[in-house]
């Protein structure tokens, strides 16, 4: 087998020398890097940082006081809830006994025969007779017309009579009196009212 020749080397051309040669090193690099690293931290870093803190959009405990603030709210709002359940359903019973859903023709006997005796006053005859016209303006409420006889008492048991009329819970609206003398008897024209069944 034949022997390599020697090669030669390869000329490089001449390079004039110059004053600055750059000549990357390790502390440069460490130093650019460095240079890249404190002027991220402040840029990116501290923003992220500030964002989970301080009230910032990420910010855990601003969360939890907010959370807290909420469920303070709703418990407030449940019990408003309760209490208004509630009232509404006292609410109803006293409309029911203010404003009941029929004319109640026994239950206005029984009322009117308790406010003439407490009175001191005796009911002699009623006449009770409900109307199929709405009342005008409130639609869904008809009135309920009532003739009452009382006897048995004089000026003052009368006006007591009609007190209580005035302050029974069931409405009630005297329209008319008229006194016989003979029969020492009074007659009123007594209005109630009654709802329209849903």
């Amino acid at each position: 087998m034949p022997v390599p020749a020697a090669s030669k080397p390869i000329a490089r051309p001449k390079q004039k020398p110059s004053a600055f040669r750059f000549r990357p090193t390790k502390g440069l690099a460490v130093a650019i890097f460095l240079l890249i690293v404190g002027i991220g931290i402040p840029l990116v870093v501290l923003p992220l940082v500030r964002s989970y803190r301080n009230g910032g959009p990420y910010d855990v405990r601003s969360r939890i006081v907010q959370r807290d603030g909420l469920k303070e709210n709703l418990r407030t709002l449940e019990s408003a809830r309760a209490a208004f359940d509630k009232l509404g359903k006292e609410f109803e019973q006293k409309l029911q006994l203010a404003l009941p859903i029929d004319a109640d023709q026994p239950g206005l006997l029984v009322t009117i025969d308790g406010l003439a005796k407490n009175s001191g006053m005796q009911l002699t005859a009623i006449d009770i007779s409900p109307r199929r016209d709405p009342l005008a303006g409130i639609p869904g409420v008809f009135p309920v017309d009532m003739g009452v006889t009382v006897a048995g008492g004089d000026y003052s048991r009368l006006k007591a009579f009609l007190r209580a009329i005035e302050n029974n819970l069931r409405l009630m609206d005297v329209t008319g009196l008229a006194f016989s003398p003979r029969a020492a008897s009074y007659a009123i024209s007594i209005r109630t009212y009654m709802r329209a069944a849903r």
